[in-house]
């Protein structure tokens, strides 16, 4: 007799401030994360694509167009977050250009229905040249999501609808489910 039965891996992800505070779960997942934007700043993948953001190595940022509701968004494949943090890098422009103002953090697995994990407004953290931010979620949720986007609300501190961020990295719990059979064993 053959039975199947669903096993859930779980690892949690704490953030890190020592050498590289940039060590969470898409440092842990870098193979299988996805980046796509709703847009790309001059349609410029090398020096402003999304996946500029999870590239330690890159000097570019990620900039979207001058669009509103712009957004960036990042696919965990097989595998499904629980963030109960992230952090944020600004990029090299000076004060009071296109740096992040108002956004939301939104979790899906679905692409269709998205729900708010974290509502930022009016932040000045990040309105600085190279900032590094995090931001801790003060909604309690057991919920996991293969899909995470940050989504710009309002306009950045230029008064302009460019999302502009340099790093980014997440923390929390890491599920993956991992299906197997079973042959004559007890249940």
């Amino acid at each position: 007799m053959n039975s199947k039965y669903s096993i859930f891996l779980t690892i949690k992800i704490l953030e890190k401030e020592e050498n590289n505070p940039f060590e969470g779960i898409i440092a842990c997942l870098i193979g299988s994360v996805q980046v796509s934007a709703s847009s790309i700043c001059y349609d410029n993948d090398v020096e402003f694509g999304p996946k500029n953001v999870i590239n330690k190595n890159s000097h570019f940022p990620f900039s979207s167009k001058d669009e509103k509701d712009s957004w960036i968004s990042f696919d965990f494949g097989d595998f499904h977050v629980n963030p109960n943090c992230y952090k944020i890098k600004s990029s090299d422009a000076k004060k009071g250009s296109s740096h992040m103002k108002s956004w939301v953090l939104e979790g899906s697995d679905d692409l269709m229905q998205w729900n708010i994990i974290d509502d930022i407004k009016n932040c000045y953290f990040l309105n600085e040249m190279n900032a590094i931010y995090t931001f801790y979620i003060s909604k309690d949720s057991d919920k996991y999501y293969r899909y995470l986007r940050i989504r710009q609300t309002e306009p950045n501190w230029r008064g302009k609808n460019f999302l502009k961020l340099k790093q980014i990295e997440f923390y929390g719990s890491v599920k993956k489910e991992v299906d197997e059979s079973c042959q004559n064993k007890p249940v």
